[in-house]
C-alpha cells in the first residue's frame, strides 16, 4: 500500500471535514422536505404494522399504541382499548411541548377520544389519544378488520407525520339479569318490581358506549302488564320497571340486543283476589218494565241490570262467574243464571217481565264465593194495557153555545189505567170521534197519554146539537 505524503493527507482531511460540514448543513442550503417512515428505523415496514418516525431538519414523530397496562399492542377491543402515545422531538432530539398532534383514523372501526383529534403535548414532547371500538355491533361483526391511525404534527412549519396499524379483536356479547339474579320473580298481583340487565362484552360491563336494550312479554303485549319496550344502558346497565296490570300468570320478560344471545325472566305473578261486587246500573233508568204482553212504542218488557265485579286492590276483576237469582223467587224470570265478567270487571244480566205487577231485585254472587254477593236497586213491573172500565172522558164544559154559533170551543180530557189502576205508559195513542162538530186538531185527531192523561180541543159548528157530547175510543 503506497503511503500518503504529508501534503496529501492535509487535502483528505480538508475534504473529509468538508463533506461533513455539507451533510451537518442540508447539502448546502437546499431543503430536505416531509419524510414519511414506513418502518421502526428510516426504511422498511415492520411486522407489527407500526410506522417508523418522520425524520426532518425541524424534528421527529414517533407513534406507539399502547394496553391500558401500557404495553405495546395492535390488538384493539372492547376491552382492550387502545392509547396512541405520539412522540414529538427537535432536531437535536429534545421534546417539543404543547405542539399540537393530530390523530386521524378511516372512522369505519374505531372513534377517538377526544373526537376532535387533537391533543398537546405535554412536557416530554407526548401526546396521547384514546382508541376505542367505533360501537358494539361493530365490534361484534368486524372482528379481524384492520386500520390505521395517523398522527401529525407541525414543527417549524414542516409537517411531521406518523402512522400504525390496529387490528380489532373477537368481542362476544352476552347478558345477564343484575335484578332479580335468579332469573324468576313472585310478584303480587298489581304489583311493580325493576328488571336489571348487563350488557357484557367479553365477560365484562360494557361502557364504552349507550347501548339499548330491547324488552317485552306476553301480558305486556296484552295490556295485562306495563313494561317499557327497550331502555338504554348506564354504566353497561340498564333497568326497566315491570308493572302488572291483573296478568295473574306466569309471565316470561326477555331482553335482548343486536347481536346477543335474549334471556329471559320469569315473573310468577299471583292472580287478583276477588273482594267485592256491586251494582253499575239498570236499563230503563227508570228502573221500571211493563207486564209482560204489554209492550209498544215506549214500553219495555225487559230490564237490563249491570254488575261490576273488583279485587283487593280495587281493581276490576275480569274472567269471573257470576250467578244470578231473583228475590223475590218467580214474579220475573231471568234469560240467564249466570254470565262472565269482561276486561271491565262487568257482568250483564236481562230479565223478563211476567203477567203480575211486582217489584224485584236480582242477587248477583260470585260462583267460587257465594258469600261475596250483592244486590240490585228494586225493579217495578207495572203498567199494562188500558181497560174499558179505567177509561174516562170528561169536558171542561158540557155546555157550550154552539147552536147559532161556530167555533165555540171546550177541552175534552181522557184518562187510562190497566186493569191494576196504574195510569198506562206515556205515548200511549187515544182517537177520538165525533157525529157533531170537529174535535182533534188538523194533523191529529187524537192525542197520547202523558201518565195516563191526555186532551183535545172541541169546536161548534153551525147546526151542532150542543147537547151532543163527542165519544172517544181506545186504540193502542
Amino acid at each position: 500500500m503506497n503511503e500518503l505524503t504529508l501534503g496529501n493527507r492535509l487535502r483528505f482531511t480538508a475534504c473529509a471535514v468538508f463533506a461533513i460540514a455539507l451533510a451537518s448543513c442540508g447539502g448546502g442550503g437546499g431543503s430536505p422536505g416531509t419524510t414519511v417512515g414506513t418502518g421502526t428505523g428510516t426504511t422498511g415496514t415492520p411486522a407489527t404494522g407500526t410506522a417508523g418516525p418522520t425524520t426532518a431538519a425541524a424534528g421527529t414523530i414517533t407513534m406507539n399504541l399502547v394496553d391500558a397496562s401500557g404495553v405495546s399492542s395492535q390488538a384493539l377491543s372492547t376491552v382492550n382499548p387502545l392509547t396512541a402515545q405520539a412522540t414529538v422531538l427537535d432536531a437535536n432530539g429534545h421534546p417539543i411541548a404543547n405542539t399540537v398532534v393530530t390523530f386521524a383514523t378511516s372512522g369505519t372501526l374505531s372513534i377517538l377520544s377526544p373526537a376532535s383529534g387533537s391533543v398537546l403535548t405535554n412536557a416530554s414532547g407526548v401526546a396521547s389519544i384514546k382508541l376505542s371500538p367505533k360501537d358494539l355491533l361493530t365490534a361484534q361483526t368486524q372482528s379481524g378488520a384492520a386500520d390505521t391511525v395517523t398522527a401529525t404534527a407541525t414543527v417549524a412549519t414542516q409537517a411531521l407525520i406518523v402512522k400504525s396499524n390496529y387490528q380489532l379483536g373477537v368481542t362476544a356479547v352476552t347478558l345477564n339479569l343484575s335484578a332479580p339474579s335468579s332469573g324468576t320473580i313472585n310478584l303480587k298481583s298489581y304489583a311493580t318490581t325493576a328488571l336489571k340487565v348487563n350488557v357484557l362484552a367479553n365477560g365484562a360491563l360494557y361502557t364504552a358506549q349507550p347501548v339499548t336494550v330491547n324488552f317485552s312479554s306476553g301480558c305486556a303485549s296484552s295490556g295485562q302488564a306495563s313494561l317499557p319496550s327497550s331502555a338504554t344502558t348506564v354504566n353497561g346497565q340498564a333497568q326497566v320497571v315491570y308493572t302488572d296490570k291483573g296478568c295473574g300468570a306466569t309471565d316470561v320478560v326477555t331482553a335482548s340486543v343486536t347481536g346477543a344471545q335474549p334471556i329471559s325472566a320469569n315473573l310468577i305473578v299471583a292472580a287478583p283476589v276477588a273482594a267485592s261486587i256491586g251494582f253499575v246500573s239498570a236499563a230503563p233508568s227508570d228502573k221500571a218494565i211493563v207486564l209482560q204482553g204489554a209492550g209498544g212504542n215506549g214500553r219495555v218488557e225487559t230490564a237490563t241490570l249491570t254488575f261490576k265485579a273488583l279485587d283487593t286492590s280495587g281493581q276490576p276483576l275480569p274472567n269471573q262467574l257470576i250467578n244470578f237469582s231473583v228475590n223475590p223467587a218467580n214474579v220475573v224470570s231471568l234469560q240467564s243464571t249466570s254470565g262472565t265478567t269482561g276486561s271491565d270487571g262487568t257482568a250483564v244480566v236481562t230479565v223478563n217481565s211476567g203477567s203480575v205487577p211486582t217489584t224485584f231485585r236480582v242477587i248477583a254472587a260470585f260462583n267460587n264465593q257465594p258469600a261475596i254477593s250483592t244486590i240490585s236497586d228494586s225493579v217495578t213491573v207495572t203498567t199494562g194495557q188500558p181497560v174499558q172500565a179505567a177509561f174516562s172522558l170528561s169536558a171542561k164544559s158540557f155546555n157550550i153555545s154552539g147552536w147559532n154559533h161556530d167555533n165555540e170551543t171546550t177541552d175534552v180530557n181522557i184518562l187510562l189505567a190497566d186493569v191494576n189502576g196504574n195510569p198506562v205508559a206515556d205515548g200511549t195513542p187515544v182517537i177520538f170521534t165525533t157525529d157533531s162538530g170537529a174535535i182533534g186538531s188538523a194533523s191529529n185527531g187524537g192525542c197520547t197519554t202523558v201518565n195516563g192523561a191526555c186532551s183535545v180541543v172541541f169546536r161548534s159548528q153551525i147546526h151542532v146539537t150542543a147537547s151532543v157530547m163527542p165519544q172517544a175510543r181506545y186504540q193502542d
